[in-house]
């Protein structure tokens, strides 16, 4: 028979130790491989690269990208300027001198410019700013007011309008057609707004 040979006895912690550190070895060598392998990213000075571009497109493409800037810009401030109501009467005003400025390389803010007619239209003739300023509120409280509710809570105005209009649309039942002559319909109606 075969002698068999003894096999030192080992603790079990000595067995654990040995089994982490293989393990810690292993690993640490995989984590150097997968280092080695993997790309490294290139280092390269931002500002210097952003730099060197521009250089390159700015000749090419600087005006586009800038007259797109400007596009964007004064849409932005013709939206804003001509959203509220009171600019409206200087509209035509307004924008031959924005062009103008934006022809001659400097342009400028529509409400910068209708503040400077505003002032300049003062400076000229100041009753006849006045005047102008008092047609342009009458104007916009006509305006206002011709927008009213004329449903039921409607008033004065208004419940007048819709009892003329409730007369205007009355239909003969024996004929089936308006039962007032075209002409008293726009007597009635005149000076409505729908």
């Amino acid at each position: 028979m075969a002698e068999e040979t003894e096999q030192p006895e080992y603790a079990k912690e000595q067995i654990d130790a040995y089994i982490a550190e293989q393990v810690k070895a292993n690993m640490a060598a995989i984590h150097q491989a997968e280092a080695a392998n993997k790309p490294q990213p290139q280092q390269q000075n931002n500002v210097e690269y952003e730099k060197q571009v521009r250089e390159v497109l700015d000749p090419i493409y600087g005006v586009h990208v800038d007259a797109a800037n400007f596009n964007a810009a004064d849409a932005k401030d013709y939206v804003d300027f001509y959203s509220d109501d009171i600019h409206r009467e200087y509209k035509e005003e307004v924008e031959a001198a924005f062009q103008l400025a934006k022809q001659q390389g400097r342009p400028t803010s529509r409400n910068t410019i209708y503040r400077y007619i505003l002032g300049d239209t003062y400076t000229a003739d100041p009753a006849k700013f006045d005047a102008r300023q008092k047609a342009i509120q009458q104007k916009q409280l006509d305006r206002a007011s011709s927008a009213g509710d004329v449903g039921g809570g409607g008033v004065g105005r208004e419940r007048e309008a819709m009892a003329s209009l409730a007369d205007v649309t009355k239909i003969d039942p024996a004929t089936g057609k308006y039962s007032m002559p075209l002409a008293d319909m726009e007597k009635a109606l005149a000076g409505m707004t729908f």
